[in-house]
């Protein structure tokens, strides 16, 4: 993939190789029409440069394949409403997360991306709303993006981007720094952050997030099991990849009591209580027989 970042890249600097996983499933997901995303598009092609059409080269079997196919099992939305499974996660994720997001903004004053990678849902979703939009993230990712933005033309509006470090800032008074307002309606969007955290930080989080916002706030995140994170048995086949690209597995959640006590208890000292929850059970899919220790992480939606 190296010769992908040519050196009129904004993909040069040190920014984070796992964001642009889920910005190819979205951008593969745009061209087969399975959710239109002008922003990503554009975003995309001015994030390769001149490498654009190495990337449409290397994608284009996998797309034509899903054009033809329908291919159901990485793309279609709905497919397994309670379910799904590592090779699915991707899509299905963002599937639910931009289901949340539409719900949140019926009563939303603000949007808050935490880890906010290469996602363009404040560009294509929030854009023409009386809402205060903000999106955190490491300042290299934010760097590439907001320049690769600008060339591509995509409006961002008034998303104001705030640059931080989970582990060793305090990213919470950076954020209000910026023009977020503590105590009002918050959809605070997590997605592909709390594995990469030390489990004091995910309950940090959680605790500082409760605290800024009012009640009727909600918040959609992702997670890992505790048995997936360790490479427990043969579960644990491929999580070396994390390692080798420098961003290791960190916390995961503890199912062996089932999968919503173990989000409770993740959640312990704060005002979040669990609502929607879509599992991850396997690495392929085996409907009813997975039993809840099994179960390999998930998405889900807590509120206030």
């Amino acid at each position: 993939m190296e010769e992908l970042f040519s050196r009129d890249s904004f993909l040069k600097d040190n920014f984070s190789v796992t964001s642009l996983a889920p910005l190819l499933m979205r951008w593969m997901m745009h061209w087969t029409g399975r959710r239109p995303d002008t922003s990503v598009a554009r975003l995309v092609q001015a994030l390769f440069g001149p490498s654009y059409g190495l990337l449409c080269a290397g994608m284009g079997p996998v797309l034509f394949a899903m054009m033809l196919s329908d291919w159901g099992a990485i793309a279609r939305p709905g497919a397994r409403p309670e379910k799904t499974t590592l090779a699915n996660m991707l899509a299905d994720r963002t599937f639910f997360f931009d289901k949340a997001l539409n719900a949140a903004l019926k009563s939303a004053q603000q949007v808050v991306i935490l880890g906010a990678g290469f996602d363009t849902r404040l560009f294509e979703l929030c854009q023409g709303q009386e809402l205060g939009l903000f999106e955190v993230d490491r300042i290299e990712t934010q760097r590439a993006k907001r320049q690769a933005l600008e060339k591509g033309g995509v409006n961002i509006g008034n998303v104001h981007f705030v640059a931080v470090d989970f582990t060793s800032e305090d990213w919470m008074q950076m954020l209000i720094s910026s023009g977020f307002e503590p105590g009002k309606r918050t959809f605070f969007l997590w997605e592909g952050v709390t594995y990469y955290l030390i489990e004091a930080d995910v309950r940090k989080g959680l605790i500082l997030l409760d605290k800024a916002c009012s009640d009727g706030s909600v918040i959609a995140f992702d997670f890992f099991s505790k048995r997936l994170v360790n490479s427990e048995g043969i579960v644990g086949i491929g999580m070396s990849a994390f390692n080798l690209v420098g961003e290791p597995l960190r916390f995961g959640v503890d199912v062996s009591e089932g999968v919503r006590a173990g989000l409770a208890k993740m959640m312990t000292g704060t005002r979040w209580k669990l609502g929607e929850l879509q599992v991850v059970d396997s690495w392929v899919n085996l409907g009813s027989d997975a039993l809840e220790k099994d179960v390999l992480g998930g998405f889900a939606i807590a509120s206030k």
